[in-house]
């Protein structure tokens, strides 16, 4: 039975639920990391702020070990109940542990209930992570043509045309914020050209621009810091990241059988994001820490690079470059 697809109104709003769930996930996790130093100091406090970083990327990183466990057992479950009513659920998880999170009060105030409740509330994210992302590429999957899992080209024409008469407010945000900004321009595109060109041959470009790249990318930055060399910095970066992601989450999904596609897609990605997304933030600050190089935590990118590659040639080994897309 083919899936069918959904008109201009549903595939829009469709798309704006998965995507705001996605920024909602990715939201939290650049705010843990911006305001690191400030809840090391409110919730893990320490002999040292090095000690006192690791305490709270530590916590940091645990969420990220439940999302193995959130994809199987919610995974399951939305592929049981369907997508909407399974996503209510797991975004509902998300929000109860950063209410928790927001709600606690500091150290001086509770002791050593406050960093307990703060790993409570990583934990309860994490857990509904790890189903989050794979019900929304369900959704885009099942809702796509068999060689044009991203957006069609009317509504990425539209959606251009619309950032055209953006008003200057909204401008100016993509202009300050050009890290995030990139990665919607970015990811379109990486879809796009995996349609074109096959998912196997964008995967391993961005595998081995990643692992070529990132720690001298890193360096130019520590070497003449500036907020030039910073943004070129971060936007090389964001072009790996949102090219490699436009065709790693399609290509992803389309090796699950239906059946199991949430949970299947969701603890395979959630397994690699336990590694290397969750204890990023610790395993740099130990990098620099005790190499005394800043940029150090491009060791730490190029590993994940080479993972990704060997990843990709062994997953398309039997496939001839291309696998066929799973159609329910």
């Amino acid at each position: 039975m083919t899936a069918s697809i959904p008109n201009g109104g549903s595939r829009a709003g469709a798309i704006f639920r998965v995507t705001s769930g996605n920024f909602l996930e990715q939201f939290d996790f650049f705010l843990f990391g911006f305001y690191a130093t400030q809840i090391a100091a409110v919730f893990f406090p320490a002999s040292s702020e090095f000690a006192s970083l690791m305490m709270t990327f530590a916590v940091f990183g645990a969420g990220f070990l439940m999302r193995p466990l959130g994809a199987i057992v919610l995974g399951a479950y939305i592929d049981d109940v369907g997508r909407r009513k399974g996503l209510i659920v797991t975004l509902s998880i998300m929000a109860s542990g950063t209410i928790l999170i927001v709600l606690v009060p500091g150290y001086k105030s509770i002791g050593l209930f406050a960093p307990a409740l703060v790993l409570i509330g990583r934990l309860l994210q994490g857990f509904s992570a790890g189903a989050e992302l794979g019900g929304g590429a369900r959704r885009d999957v099942d809702g796509g043509a068999d060689h044009h899992r991203v957006l069609p080209n009317h509504r990425l024409r539209a959606d251009l045309r619309q950032n055209r008469a953006a008003p200057e407010h909204l401008r100016c945000a993509a202009r300050d914020h050009a890290g995030g900004g990139a990665n919607f321009f970015w990811l379109p595109i990486g879809g796009a050209l995996s349609d074109r060109i096959g998912r196997r041959q964008v995967l391993i470009a961005m595998s081995l621009l990643a692992l070529a790249t990132t720690y001298p990318a890193l360096s130019y930055l520590v070497q003449a810091p500036s907020f030039s060399h910073m943004l070129l910095s971060l936007l090389w970066l964001s072009f790996i990241y949102g090219i490699y992601n436009g065709a790693m989450i399609p290509s992803l999904t389309e090796i699950m059988p239906v059946e199991v596609r949430v949970a299947g897609f969701s603890l395979a990605y959630s397994l690699a994001t336990a590694i290397f997304g969750g204890f990023t933030p610790a395993m740099s600050t130990f990098l620099i820490q005790y190499t005394g190089d800043k940029a150090a935590p491009g060791y730490w990118m190029s590993v994940s690079a080479l993972c990704s590659l060997c990843a990709t040639l062994y997953l398309y080994r039997r496939a001839g470059g291309r696998l066929q897309p799973v159609v329910a």
